[in-house]
């Protein structure tokens, strides 16, 4: 089971370099549009940057996990709780990255949301 969730560490640090580079592109379409927050835009990618490395600390110590503790040799006993309480910061950490993401298009998700604002009203 360790082997697996460590081999899948390495699988997200990966895609998240592709994930993370078309961030800039998007900033520049998003920027665009009506209804987006420049503000939210920002924090998003102020954000998403300490999200980006530490998933790749993550996956890089996922690597070194992989290839430095193969069998016989063991990790030592630190290493998994270790891995293991990164990689729930790392989550929730982008999963505070992707709450902020949502906000920029949709108002609705915003703390300060209210429907007296859309013009909206039944």
């Amino acid at each position: 089971m360790v082997k697996a969730g460590l081999v899948a560490l390495v699988i997200i640090a990966l895609i998240s370099i592709p994930v993370y580079l078309t961030g800039e592109p998007a900033e520049e379409i998003v920027e665009e549009l009506g209804g987006a927050s420049h503000d939210l835009v920002e924090a998003h990618a102020d954000t998403a940057i300490w999200a980006f490395i530490g998933l790749e600390i993550l996956g890089a110590l996922a690597l070194l996990g992989l290839v430095g503790f193969r069998a016989p040799k063991q990790p030592p006993k630190w290493f998994v709780p270790a891995i293991l309480v990164l990689g729930l910061l790392t989550m929730i950490w982008v999963g505070w990255v992707s709450a902020l993401g949502g906000r920029i298009m949709h108002p609705e998700a915003r703390p300060d949301f209210s429907l007296e604002e859309t013009g909206e009203h039944d």
